[in-house]
């Protein structure tokens, strides 16, 4: 039986947008590595959406045409939900979260708070006011509901802090966000949290009704340009002991919120100090999709389509390393 699969991804669809030209790199990259890969599962007819002039009218038309969705999308300003409540509305079964869990996730403040209640450890999470949490000095500051390190900062506050970092932190964040939050309050969307000393790391995993399923585990690149941070890619596989903390971290952290479904990546740091912490959980594909679909013997999207129907494949990797840039470079050595 032929199975219809809706895929969507927003810098793609609607390159105009606002937010969508900073992610459009990664944004293709993952766009073209998911139709090459549901095209090739026997059965399986595709369909996409790019450079719409009616972006929500053109979504719902291929959403009621489709048996099911895989939507691509930023979290910010609601917009992954929303594409997601499209396909919901018109019938579309997603191969990823529903819109309430997603908002949920997007949601760093109520996603840390979570966690602490489950015991999952994460880093204090408050939001941000101007001042550092009490007895913090190193700290990260960034939107409440961003994705892939946007507006993201890292700066000393407090006695004996950087001024001058935590002047430029304050000037500069405010007018980022402006240009995303559309006359929304910028300096409520933000958080602060204290930065962990360790290797941030990223797993993904495949989420049916009866298995949840971790990818191989990938080593994050991410890189201070100023008192900014930046995401540049990562690489995998990380070496054994590293893998199992970071499965163990990141299965804790999902197993802590319901309804998480289809294709979902958690972003975890390895502490120097031997304890590890969630992060962030991002309800949708990740950039290091690219890289990891390089080490799968096999079709990842296959797989994810008998994970989500309740069946249990097998995941075999290549013995390869894979390293992997935000704009869709990928090098296996």
């Amino acid at each position: 039986m032929t199975q219809r699969v809706f895929v969507y991804e927003y810098t793609c669809a609607v390159p105009g947008s606002p937010g969508a030209e900073p992610l459009r790199a990664e944004g293709t990259a993952m766009l073209e590595a998911v139709l090459e890969d549901f095209t090739s599962v026997p059965h399986v007819v595709v369909s996409t959406l790019c450079d719409a002039r009616d972006e929500e009218t053109e979504f719902r038309r291929s959403a009621r045409s489709a048996d099911c969705a895989f939507v691509i999308a930023p979290e910010t300003n609601g917009i992954l939900a929303q594409r997601a409540a499209w396909a919901v509305e018109e019938h579309c079964p997603l191969l990823g979260p529903p819109p309430e869990v997603i908002e949920h996730c997007a949601d760093k403040l109520a996603l840390a708070r979570t966690w602490q209640k489950a015991g999952v450890l994460t880093p204090d999470t408050q939001q941000w006011t101007g001042a550092a949490p009490a007895g913090r000095k190193n700290v990260i500051i960034k939107p409440r509901d961003g994705a892939g390190c946007e507006a993201t900062y890292t700066t000393l506050l407090g006695p004996g802090g950087n001024r001058e970092h935590a002047a430029q932190a304050s000037d500069s964040l405010p007018h980022l966000l402006a240009r995303r939050a559309h006359g929304q309050s910028e300096r409520d969307d933000l958080i602060v949290q204290p930065r962990i000393a360790g290797l941030a790391a990223s797993v993904a995993f495949l989420i049916g009704p009866s298995c949840s399923l971790p990818l191989l585990p990938c080593a994050q690149r991410i890189e201070p340009i100023g008192n900014r941070l930046e995401y540049r890619g990562g690489s995998a596989p990380l070496q054994p002991v590293l893998a199992d903390r970071a499965v163990r971290i990141a299965t804790q952290a999902i197993d802590a919120v319901p309804g998480l479904f289809g294709y979902v990546g958690v972003d975890v740091v390895l502490g120097d100090d031997g304890r590890d912490w969630a992060i962030e959980i991002n309800p949708r594909m990740t950039t290091s999709y690219i890289g990891l679909r390089r080490l799968f013997r096999g079709n990842l999207m296959e797989a994810l389509l008998q994970v989500v129907a309740g069946r249990l494949p097998e995941l075999v990797w290549s013995n390869h390393r894979v390293a992997f840039t935000a704009d869709g470079q990928v090098t296996v050595s």
